[in-house]
């Protein structure tokens, strides 16, 4: 099947020395990964990238690649796995736990650092965040405006309003 998309396969820009910098984007639609091929064909998942690759000067820097799970009927990241100038491939983040709406309650970055999030209203806005055993971060939400306020582990708490349009005013 032949597949479009309107992002960007390869974007291409010049540094401050003179030198290219190329980055190259993988869809699903490219892979030739059987379980990518499902994603695009079966799920419509057919632009999700899979893979992307950042060169200068011809050299390639950085290399990294997403797997996908198959949860609930549906294809999530399950983890991000980065070599950087050809060394081998080392898994940055993993992500564990979906909820009903699609969203992760942990994520395991470089194998030791974990965070949770609990999700509010719904299952669709995050109302804490901890890393790994530590204090929460705490947010509130007023739906379809953004965040009302912020409280962090020092006790301080940060309170945002909006318009009746909706723009953050304070």
């Amino acid at each position: 099947k032949d597949f479009r998309t309107d992002k960007p396969k390869t974007v291409r820009t010049v540094n401050s020395d003179g030198k290219e910098h190329v980055t190259e984007y993988v869809y699903t639609f490219d892979s030739d990964d059987p379980k990518h091929q499902e994603m695009a064909l079966w799920y419509n998942m057919s632009d999700m990238i899979v893979g992307k690759k950042e060169y200068c000067a011809g050299t390639l820097l950085r290399d990294e690649k997403t797997d996908y799970v198959l949860h609930d009927d549906w294809f999530y990241p399950e983890s991000v796995s980065i070599s950087v100038l050809s060394e081998p491939y080392r898994e940055k983040y993993r992500f564990l736990d979906y909820n009903g709406k699609g969203n992760f309650s942990r994520l395991v970055t470089n194998r030791c650092d974990t965070t949770s999030v609990e999700w509010g209203y719904g299952g669709v806005y995050p109302v804490s965040i901890r890393l790994n055993v530590g204090h929460a971060t705490r947010y509130t939400w007023k739906p379809l405006f953004g965040v009302t306020s912020i409280s962090k582990e020092n006790g301080y708490t940060e309170h945002y309003g909006y318009t009746s349009g909706g723009r953050l005013s304070s």
